[in-house]
């Protein structure tokens, strides 16, 4: 009997690591105004703003089971530190929701 108990609580935590909300996700269009915006909240804490470069800025829309969605933005960006040395591409995330852009520092990469 404990064996069983045993096994039902493995295959229980095991459905619960692989069980995923997310119903699809695609591809979406980031507008000018969202990629200025995005922009600026990831260089509000950079040492020298004027040398960001970003590459691979993109969107996806996420469908959650309950119906619910929010965008997904995924990029890159390199800067300065403050020695001159650019720092080399890093990757960053986060989510609009109510028109706003909030980065994640634990992220899920954008597939597309």
């Amino acid at each position: 009997m404990k064996w069983i108990a045993i096994a039902v609580a493995i295959l229980g935590y095991a459905f619960w690591l692989t069980y995923s909300p997310v119903t699809s996700v695609k591809s979406v269009y980031l507008s000018p105004d969202d990629q200025n915006m995005i922009k600026a909240m990831i260089l509000q804490d950079f040492i020298n703003p004027d040398t960001a470069s970003f590459r691979n800025l993109r969107a996806e829309e996420v469908s959650l089971f309950d119906g619910k969605s929010y965008r997904r933005i995924c990029g890159d960006v390199d800067a300065q530190n403050s020695y001159g040395v650019m720092v080399g591409f890093t990757a960053f995330g986060g989510k609009i929701s109510q028109g706003q852009f909030h980065r994640e520092e634990k992220f899920e990469p954008c597939k597309y």
